[in-house]
């Protein structure tokens, strides 16, 4: 994530289930979105026939239109504005929601549901909450053993004379105090199977080990090319995601849906960083150790993630001991008398250019400064012409915060080395953090 880039957008999204993990546009409803979310329950809208005095029987009925809901908290009020996009209908109307939810943790769940008319609420098939009729705004409350997983919610509701509703589904966690119930919506899609995920070689086709995405497991610390740790979690098809940079920079959650060898993530930075940005992200599954990005927001900075928490590129080590740099060449990258010395010199600006722009940033064979750098001149991972002399890869440090230190060229290096001054007296370099004199 480059923070200068996107500094300017002032949102932010803090990743929890009543805040929309894709965003709505659809026809907004007292009962929900008409826009399709695979994070919130399905309201199907049945007409009733006038006169109704209990739920229908839905299997008998035919829907006239979709809503989706996060959580269903309609506090009793006056209700005449139908659904927009869908039908202007107010009165003698019913409602079925269903979706997959989640929890953590085993135990009883008590449940309250408020309703005017009548409602009822069913989980994993199982009549919770009976508040069926027409009555002005009434609770009933129920409890069940939940385990820690998957389950099937179900919520009927139904209106019959204009023009005063309420509907409202509360719980109380084991432990817990009765709140609105929003727990995590799981999405009823299921992963591709069948479909085989690449080698990890580039390949982006299918073609390769053979595993399915059905027993894809992605969980776990994944190092990327901004220079961040993710830490991945998949339940299912869902994937969720923390990023962090180095501290003071960004950090951001992403939650999506796995379906083949796609994902579709929609992610935002949050306060722990200064970054500020939001957005989707299209991933492709190279392997189940690879990810690489389809498309992004022009400010994000990863296009590519590994199973590791170690960075994907990491600098050479000094190669054999130091020499006297007594045999010229006209290039000296191949000298084998002052390769070493070179080497040296890459590993001290390795050391540095991480205390200057941070973990992100790294050194490469030839001295090019790479990876998370915001401002600086280059920023990739393809080998370049073999330099002619040994001032080609010198850099301006837009970032360097004390310039006064480690200001050295690879040749000032090599001659200082060669004048008695040690390693260690060449090393000084300053980071973000420390003072400059």
């Amino acid at each position: 994530m480059k923070p200068a880039c996107i500094l300017n957008i002032a949102i932010w999204l803090v990743l929890c289930f009543s805040c929309p993990a894709f965003s709505q546009s659809g026809d907004e409803t007292t009962f929900g979105s008409s826009s399709a979310d695979p994070f919130s329950l399905k309201g199907d809208i049945y007409y009733l026939s006038e006169g109704t005095g209990s739920l229908p029987d839905f299997s008998t009925l035919t829907p006239v239109g979709t809503i989706y809901a996060r959580e269903l908290n309609i506090t009793p009020r006056s209700f005449t504005s139908g659904f927009p996009g869908i039908t202007d209908r107010f009165e003698w109307f019913a409602l079925r929601y269903t979706g997959q939810f989640r929890v953590d943790a085993g135990g009883k769940y008590g449940f309250r549901l408020l309703s005017d008319d009548g409602s009822r609420l069913f989980i994993d098939g199982q009549k919770v909450i009976d508040n069926d009729g027409t009555h002005a705004p009434q609770s009933a409350s129920g409890e069940i053993d939940l385990t820690a997983g998957t389950h099937q919610m179900e919520v009927d509701y139904f209106q019959g004379p204009r023009e005063y509703i309420a509907l409202q589904l509360f719980w109380t966690r084991p432990g817990g105090s009765e709140e609105i119930s929003k727990p995590p919506i799981v999405p009823e899609t299921t992963v591709t199977t069948g479909t085989n995920i690449g080698t990890g070689t580039g390949a982006s086709n299918g073609a390769g080990i053979g595993e399915t995405l059905q027993a894809l497991d992605l969980t776990g610390v994944w190092s990327c090319d901004d220079g961040g740790t993710y830490y991945l979690r998949q339940i299912g098809n869902v994937l969720w995601w923390d990023g962090d940079g180095s501290p003071e920079t960004w950090s951001n959650v992403a939650r999506g849906i796995i379906d083949g060898n796609t994902i579709t993530l929609e992610y935002a930075d949050v306060p722990e960083g200064r970054a500020a940005g939001f957005g989707q992200l299209v991933l492709n599954i190279i392997s189940k150790d690879e990810l690489e990005a389809l498309e992004a927001p022009e400010s994000y900075g990863g296009s590519r993630w590994w199973r590791s928490a170690v960075p994907a590129v990491q600098p050479p080590d000094p190669q054999g001991p130091t020499v006297d740099p007594t045999v010229t060449s006209s290039d000296p990258w191949k000298d084998p008398s002052i390769r070493s010395l070179i080497d040296e010199w890459i590993r001290q600006q390795d050391r540095c250019v991480k205390a200057v722009y941070g973990s992100g940033a790294y050194v490469d064979e030839w001295g090019r400064i790479l990876g998370e750098l915001t401002t600086a001149t280059v920023s990739g991972n393809n080998p370049p012409d073999h330099p002619a002399d040994w001032d080609s890869y010198h850099y301006l440090w837009i970032n360097n915060f004390c310039p006064d230190y480690y200001i050295y060229r690879l040749q000032d290096y090599v001659e200082l080395r060669g004048q008695g001054y040690s390693f260690d007296d060449l090393a000084g370099c300053k980071g973000e953090d420390e003072p400059c004199d």
